[in-house]
């Protein structure tokens, strides 16, 4: 028989039994792991939302230069549009832009158009004949249109030049 007459807390303890010591340090040590791999983990999201914050900044950038083009042009547009409103009142009254085309169309070879003006009634044309003559066909082809036509100013053409002219335009169409 043995008798162990050592007091009990001064025995030593069997190989099988866990000391509560190292339970705490070996819980202690897996918390720690835990903590940092948890650390790690929330620092590669952080560099991921910040990368994701960095290239949205970038993008928002780009899209507010792209609104800025798309505003110019939708003003752009709105003026045109404008614009467009006024050509095709101008058209569909007959009045201006209709004398306009018609005098223009009935050029004749030879003949040049620099400057059409319109003032008050009248149509305003400037231009170059190669000769007078030509320029008499011109306005003859205006009048049997309909048109009434004053020669403003002619300047003949002397030594071989062309002759310069200011007509006066108004007037209906047959």
């Amino acid at each position: 028989m043995r008798i162990n007459l050592i007091p009990p807390e001064d025995r030593p303890l069997k190989p099988s039994t866990i000391r509560w010591e190292f339970l705490v340090g070996a819980v202690g040590m897996v918390l720690l792991v835990l903590a940092a791999g948890l650390s790690l983990s929330e620092r590669a999201t952080v560099s991921h939302l910040n990368t994701q914050l960095q290239k949205s900044l970038e993008h928002r950038a780009v899209l507010q230069r792209q609104a800025t083009v798309v505003n110019e042009l939708r003003t752009e547009i709105r003026q045109l549009e404008g614009e467009l409103a006024d050509l095709e009142s101008l058209k569909a009254s007959g009045g201006q832009a209709e004398l306009i085309d018609q005098v223009l169309a009935l050029l004749e070879q030879g003949v040049w158009a620099e400057n059409v003006s319109w003032e008050k009634d009248l149509l305003k044309v400037s231009g170059y004949a190669a000769n007078v003559t030509q320029l008499t066909g011109y306005i003859n082809s205006l009048e049997y249109r309909g048109h009434t036509v004053t020669i403003a100013a002619l300047s003949p053409n002397a030594g071989g030049g062309l002759a310069t002219f200011v007509l006066e335009i108004g007037g209906g169409s047959r």
